[in-house]
């Protein structure tokens, strides 16, 4: 599978390092699929695309062999033909300006190539990919741009499905952040002799929500993610874009399994409960992050800042002046994209991180904890008036879920001090933990805590 080569968070606890020169863009990019080369520079790419379709407007051999290319090379098709749409930029300084130019060559970075490059081998094997982005890093032209070539280019007869949370996200005409509206651009600027008949707006076979290739039979269509929605339905490729805000993100994820061969999930975060955010520390899908600070403009003059709690930040230009304008949690939504900070919380996780740097330490042992499974739920009140040691096991671990700061007395915490709990049930699906914390009420003192994210309800009861 093709590695990510940027830095994640949970790099940040040492001191990264940060690759040099950047943004390190090629003059030339020789395609390793066609052995085509193509210029990176804006100017030089804009001048050479309009003299490489000058020169095939009547060339039917020439486009022959263009056609052959873009489909064999899904990068060489984009860095060629493929047109994007923006309205800012970035000065030097930082700060956002607009753009002179808002029609520009898509012409990719390194870090859309390693993108573009996971899609093309998680497709064929059935994998699912999950994008975990800052704001404004082009992902979802990104995953128009991929359906769009199998659209063009699959002779397979793909059908292809695309979701956002609301209709109007999906298709609406006039609207740029639409998904659809980014297809009808990307034909716009396609040369006639590399489209399929009677597919621009207005035509026959763009219709409300769908999108045929007449040629091949592949089709785009598009849904707002309702309860039942892609229910029943089969898809090669399905892109669920802006997940995070999707109201029934459970359902949708257990309906679309099913019905795509391959799912994309693309979002910034909202907050730490919503099923984007589950699903992205699941485990069970391959996440992508494409951080800002890996933007050509945005990361320019990146650097890294030592926090309060000794841990590294990633920070540029661009990035202080937004942290002087955003609120901390549209910097953690847009821009560093944390799940838990986001949403609404009681306390920043800033503050928290400092005062774990100071206060926050090892515990001295941890355990495994557990009610002999003979005893019936009934006789558990009398074992506990008894004082029935015996009915509970404990076994020392280094991964068990109790955790104990202080010493033990003949196994026990010191019996001359009382200790209050405090209890927190999770569902025990993995999501949140449940959680027993102990406090010394004579030292004010945390001493215990037992916690795990996947014991559910009736067992933790028994705890």
């Amino acid at each position: 599978m093709p590695q990510q080569t940027q830095i994640e968070k949970s790099e940040l606890v040492e001191k990264p390092k940060l690759s040099e020169p950047f943004p390190n863009i090629q003059q030339y990019w020789t395609c390793s699929k066609t052995g085509l080369i193509v210029p990176k520079y804006e100017d030089e790419n804009m001048q050479w695309r309009e003299k490489l379709l000058k020169k095939a407007e009547n060339d039917t051999k020439l486009q022959k062999d263009l056609l052959t290319a873009s489909a064999s090379s899904l990068l060489y098709w984009i860095n060629t033909f493929v047109m994007t749409y923006h309205q800012f930029d970035v000065a030097p300084d930082g700060n956002r300006i607009e753009s002179p130019h808002p029609h520009v060559p898509f012409i990719t970075w390194e870090i859309q190539d390693e993108l573009f490059d996971l899609f093309e081998y998680c497709l064929p094997r059935g994998k699912d990919v999950l994008i975990d982005k800052s704001r404004d890093m082009g992902a979802s032209w990104i995953c128009v741009a991929f359906l769009h070539w199998l659209w063009l280019f699959d002779d397979k007869a793909p059908q292809l499905l695309e979701m956002s949370r609301t209709e109007s996200y999906v298709d609406q005409t006039g609207n740029m952040k639409a998904l659809f509206q980014k297809h009808d651009y990307i034909n716009g600027w396609l040369p006639d002799w590399m489209l399929p008949p009677d597919c621009l707006v207005g035509q026959k076979h763009r219709t409300k929500l769908h999108m045929l290739n007449i040629l091949t039979g592949a089709c785009i269509d598009g849904e707002s993610t309702t309860e039942h929605a892609a229910s029943g339905d089969r898809r090669k490729v399905i892109l669920l874009d802006e997940f995070a805000k999707v109201p029934n993100g459970k359902q949708m994820r257990s309906a679309t399994r099913d019905a795509g061969l391959m799912r994309i999930v693309n979002s910034t975060p909202f907050g730490a409960g919503t099923e984007y955010s589950r699903w992205k520390l699941s485990e069970k899908i391959k996440v992508f992050i494409l951080a800002f600070h890996e933007h050509p403009q945005k990361g320019k003059g990146r650097y890294l800042a030592k926090k309060e709690d000794g841990s590294w930040k990633i920070r540029s230009p661009w990035y202080d002046e937004e942290d002087k304008v955003r609120t901390r949690q549209e910097m953690a939504m847009q821009v560093d994209r944390c799940d838990i900070e986001s949403g609404e919380t009681v306390f920043s996780i800033p503050n928290i991180d400092v005062h774990m740097a100071l206060y926050a330490r090892p515990p001295k042992s941890r355990h495994h904890v557990s009610l002999d499974p003979h005893v019936p739920n009934i006789d558990i009140p009398k074992a506990i008036q008894r004082r029935d040691i015996k009915v509970v096991k404990i076994t020392r671990d280094t991964k068990g879920p109790l955790r104990i700061w202080p010493l033990l007395l003949d196994g026990r915490l010191d019996q001359t001090k009382t200790y209050i709990f405090g209890i927190d049930t999770s569902k025990g699906m993995g999501a949140s933990e449940s959680v027993v914390s102990i406090k010394c009420k004579e030292t004010n003192e945390k001493v215990g805590e037992w916690r795990d994210a996947n014991t559910l309800p009736y067992d933790f009861a028994r705890l």
